[in-house]
């Protein structure tokens, strides 16, 4: 391992060097906020943190910003790798849910990740019955303008689930795709990538198109030893599991977006689908021919209007979410210890049933959204920016499922008979439909969410700026919530500001902890209240002669009510409750650089988040993360770009006695080079995990003592790729 603690030591005296050499600088002689447009251009900008565009070091929270310019530097494929380098921000595979990408954000780490709030441009993108992103959710990134990112608390703006961080895409709109392109990407694994989007218009009409499609077989080197399956067979005396074997990680995404605007009416239409691999399975049994097929439609239309004193806007918006499964939960030939409720149960089981063709089931649920908002701006006041929100949505899931376990499927009466002869039931693939029947998953389910908003931008002082702000949120299911936050900010000087900043959160309960039945893991409860977290922060950010800038940002956090899944008194099941507690403190630091032709970027964060009941250091989240960029242009028509992205050891959970995992780096590159002729062509080299470094993401344990754990997920090998780009001029 080439970074070492001595490396990371290191980092910190750096750190700290900065700080003492930025006390002792020299101040600006010109306008900073002229430079920071010339020197970063539209990246230093945020409009996440209150809703309308300002320069990120006068904003009232602590984001990143990406832009289209520098996704495409870096060599991105999807939003996931241009996320890989914000601070405090560790992308990992969700343990148990198809490998879904998860974004750890200062330690707050969890298996269906829906504490980070995921935007397109402003609407929420997520699976209602978990909480999270849509299952085997990946975006492709040439429709896109720019990401801005907000660790930290958003709410008190954006409402539920921006509990540990808020992540909205900004897509380009017709004014930004002022010429034709399109691009072709080939490379391992069978990758390939290609885009076409260009502007238009039709009579008084402006439209902007994108159409992308990105697709891979997965890298099958990443061998998975011991699955769910493996520890059954030590059980019963069966040899049927798939491992070893690699983790089904193919995927085929269908992009497609289309905005148009007519005076100060102005809409936006979004498809995609992905035809997607389980990754280790749907239970943690390797599945190599099951699909996960799912299907987002997203549209909305606004209309903005300027009124004396007043600026508005009113927005309608529909959601669409089509999940179409179909796996096996465990392999064909699995004999399984079933249940008086027809579930697998290996504590108290009442027979034993051989599913020849597999443990099949093919969940389908379809998930609607209607949303209402209307915001207004107050221009009246020259000290003061004044914000009013209203909303209201409508949430329908309709469940639908086949299968061939569980209540409703197998008589467990005939079972225990069979079972007291000796004897084993045998059950084929046919399925079951069990949609609209007590037996089925969960029930259809309508949530409704009314909510309403106000925010004061307060410049008191020419360097002083208060942001004050609520939100409160009723919902139909669990009850209100009420969600302040305050950031003062202080503009030093013209080259040095800090902030003060609080922030309260909630996490809504998902539909599965409130409503999941039948399910022999785990069982809803619709008494639950939403997770909460109360986060304080301070930060200082300066920009410095000879183009360099630091900043570095304390925080620390405390979370209550958090949900988990509690073993049942005197049963096999277990049931959500609210018994979590978790507090975290740490800091994110940046410094960067640039001359005439350079530019050094580097980022390190230091987390330690913790159990309040027991004091045990929360795991699977990094502790430590650095990150830097490095981009060079040769000349006019090439540049090179190099980045490198370490994460810290994770500790394991508490009995799980496999060794903690280790830190590790990966290393990419990406070239281009432009050719200047009638049209603009563009060619790039991409490579990532050019070194091979050999890693691993941690499952969970499932078991404890003799037995041995599952695998470990190995991060993906290198891989190399080819990119042609054509612009018209």
């Amino acid at each position: 391992m080439f970074l070492t603690s001595r490396f990371i030591n290191g980092i910190l005296i750096v750190v700290l060097s900065l700080y003492s050499v930025v006390v002792n600088s020299e101040e600006f002689d010109e306008d900073i906020e002229s430079e920071l447009v010339d020197f970063y251009g539209d990246e230093d900008f945020v409009s996440i943190a209150t809703g309308s565009k300002q320069l990120i070091h006068k904003a009232p929270s602590t984001a990143t910003v990406i832009s289209a310019k520098q996704i495409e530097n870096m060599g991105a494929l999807t939003v996931a790798e241009a996320l890989e380098n914000v601070p405090g921000l560790h992308v990992y595979p969700s343990p148990f849910n198809r490998l879904n990408t998860s974004f750890s954000i200062r330690g707050i780490h969890s298996d269906q990740n829906p504490q980070v709030l995921f935007l397109i441009n402003g609407s929420p993108i997520r699976e209602e019955y978990t909480g999270a992103r849509p299952q085997t959710f990946k975006m492709p990134v040439h429709s896109i303008s720019r990401i801005e990112i907000i660790r930290g608390p958003g709410s008190a703006i954006y409402g539920a689930d921006a509990y540990s961080g808020v992540i909205n895409i900004i897509t380009k709109d017709f004014s930004e795709i002022a010429k034709a392109s399109w691009g072709i990407n080939l490379g391992s694994f069978d990758t390939s990538n290609i885009w076409y989007q260009n502007a238009f218009k039709i009579n008084e009409f402006d439209f902007g198109l994108t159409v992308e499609n990105l697709k891979s077989n997965g890298d099958d080197s990443r061998i998975i030893n011991r699955d769910l399956q493996t520890i059954l067979d030590e059980i019963i005396g069966t040899s049927v599991t798939n491992a070893p074997t690699y983790l089904n990680t193919n995927y085929d995404i269908f992009d497609f977006r289309l905005n148009a605007k007519y005076n100060d009416i102005k809409s936006n239409f979004w498809y995609w689908n992905n035809k997607a691999g389980h990754g280790a399975g749907a239970a943690q049994a390797l599945d190599p021919g099951g699909t996960q097929n799912t299907s987002i439609y997203q549209f909305d239309i606004s209309y903005d209007w300027d009124m004396e004193n007043w600026k508005a806007n009113i927005q309608y918006g529909y959601y669409l979410m089509e999940d179409r499964a179909e796996f096996a939960v465990l392999p064909a030939g699995a004999v399984v210890p079933i249940g008086s409720d027809g579930n697998l149960n290996l504590i108290e089981p009442v027979g034993l049933v051989l599913f020849s063709d597999g443990f099949l089931g093919n969940p389908q649920p379809t998930e609607k959204t209607n949303s209402l908002d209307f915001s207004m701006l107050s221009t009246s006041f020259s000290d003061h920016k004044i914000r009013f929100g209203l909303g209201f949505s409508k949430i329908k899931l309709i469940s639908n499922e086949e299968k061939n376990f569980g209540p409703g499927v197998i008589d467990t009466v005939e079972l225990a008979n069979l079972f007291s002869n000796g004897n084993v039931m045998v059950i084929d693939g046919t399925l079951t439909n069990v949609s609209n029947t007590p037996y089925v998953f969960i029930s259809n389910v309508d949530r409704e969410n009314s909510n309403f908003s106000a925010q004061d931008e307060w410049q008191f002082k020419n360097d002083w700026s208060l942001t004050s702000g609520v939100r409160f949120d009723k919902y139909s299911d669990f009850g209100s919530t009420i969600n302040p936050r305050a950031a003062l900010v202080w503009e030093m000087s013209q080259s040095m500001s800090s902030k003060f900043l609080y922030g309260r959160a909630f996490r809504a309960p998902a539909f599965d902890t409130l409503y999941a039945m039948n399910n022999p893991v785990g069982i809803g409860n619709p008494n639950l209240k939403p997770e909460t977290i109360n986060t304080y922060e301070f930060s200082i950010n300066k920009h410095l002669i000879n183009h360099v800038a630091w900043s570095i940002n304390l925080f620390r956090y405390d979370s209550k009510q958090l949900i988990e899944f509690v073993p049942d008194a005197g049963a096999t099941t277990t049931t959500a409750q609210n018994v979590g507690k978790q507090k975290g403190y740490g800091f994110e630091s940046e410094y960067s650089w640039k001359g005439e032709s350079d530019l050094w970027q580097l980022n390190y964060s230091w987390q330690r988040s913790k159990d309040v009941d027991t004091d045990n250091v929360i795991p699977l989240a990094p502790q430590q993360l650095f990150n830097f960029i490095y981009e060079t242009e040769f000349n006019n028509n090439s540049k090179f770009v190099a980045k490198l992205n370490w994460v810290g050891k994770r500790a394991r959970e508490v009995g799980d006695t496999r060794i903690e995992l280790d830190s590790f780096a990966t290393l990419d590159f990406a070239y281009h080079f432009v050719f200047d002729t009638s049209d603009v062509w563009k060619v790039s080299i991409i490579g990532k995990n050019v070194l091979n470094e050999n890693a691993f993401e941690p499952s969970h344990p499932l078991v404890s003592g003799a037995l041995t754990p599952i695998s470990d997920y190995p991060i993906q090998g290198s891989s190399f790729y080819l990119q042609l780009s054509k612009s018209l001029q």
